[in-house]
């Protein structure tokens, strides 16, 4: 049993539903207030390591609200990306949450956090030890950190866990999961190269935490690329799925039954049912006891 599963076991109750909904409506407001009231982010919001160590600790969590629409010549432009910005990522976070749990997809956001105070606060007390001028460092470098390589980095484990997941580019050119993740990898390794040639040392460490963030949650954490043995069990679940599903029905007609409370799809239609990849065995779960069962260890 590896760390993170031996953190499920006892904080596994503790997590928001459904987080990627309340991150992308930070986002939402955030843009709002910085169209109508320009610069209150930066002054009031932002990441300002000078501000926080001055008492302004709720910018450890404001600056979730960075903006990345503006009004000008390319506002009409700017905001249908940042709609499509917002429909990915709300899918790609309610997908990996389905697929890890509540307390694992919190734990990754959460540590992606982490990391970026760390970096940023180490970044912030460097500059300051070759620059001086405190405030004003922290004024300029609060208006760079967002949480723009730790969605990259979501991105990356979504393509780790989905690969053969098809996207439309441009709403036109299908491409897997896999080959996108690839894309993104290379543009995060681009960007970090770049960044250090031109002295941009927030910017790198930025990057460099979220591919961090990624890097333990994959080599440290079951149900990933880096555990063959997950990958297997998942496959062969769904292979077994699907020749229940070509097989006659049964007398009742489902497919689907709980292994706690033993409803299936035609007693509540609502429901989602889902296999449990902690539990030894092919256990079915239906989404009110999907991650409150106790898991089955033969």
């Amino acid at each position: 049993m590896n760390i993170i599963d031996k953190m499920e076991r006892k904080f596994g109750h503790v997590g928001i539903p459904h987080l990627i909904k309340y991150v992308l409506l930070l986002s939402i407001v955030g843009n709002v207030l910085n169209l109508i009231r320009p610069g209150i982010y930066s002054y009031f919001l932002s990441f300002d390591m000078y501000q926080i160590l001055h008492g302004q600790i709720w910018r450890l969590v404001t600056f979730l609200m960075a903006p990345s629409v503006s009004m000008g010549s390319g506002f009409i432009v700017d905001l249908i990306w940042y709609v499509i910005w917002l429909s990915l990522y709300y899918y790609v976070g309610t997908a990996l949450e389905q697929m890890w749990g509540t307390f694992r997809f919190n734990l990754y956001y959460a540590t992606g956090m982490v990391l970026i105070w760390i970096v940023s606060a180490a970044s912030y007390f460097w500059y300051l030890s070759q620059l001086g001028a405190a405030k004003e460092i922290g004024f300029v470098m609060g208006t760079a950190v967002t949480t723009d390589y730790l969605n990259l980095s979501l991105f990356l484990a979504f393509a780790a866990m989905f690969p053969d997941m098809q996207f439309l580019v441009y709403f036109i050119i299908p491409v897997k999961a896999k080959w996108l993740g690839i894309l993104d990898l290379v543009y995060l390794g681009y960007l970090t190269i770049s960044s250090l040639l031109n002295e941009s040392y927030l910017t790198a460490a930025l990057i460099v935490g979220s591919l961090i963030n990624f890097a333990i949650y994959f080599f440290f954490g079951r149900g990933s690329v880096a555990n063959p043995k997950v990958v297997y069990k998942q496959k062969k679940r769904r292979m077994e799925y699907k020749k229940k599903a070509s097989n006659p029905r049964s007398s009742t007609g489902a497919i689907h039954r709980c292994a706690v409370c033993g409803r299936t799809e035609q007693d509540a239609p609502e429901l989602d049912f889902r296999y449990c990849s902690k539990c030894e065995g092919n256990y079915e779960y239906c989404s009110d006891h999907l991650f409150t069962h106790e898991h089955v260890h033969r």
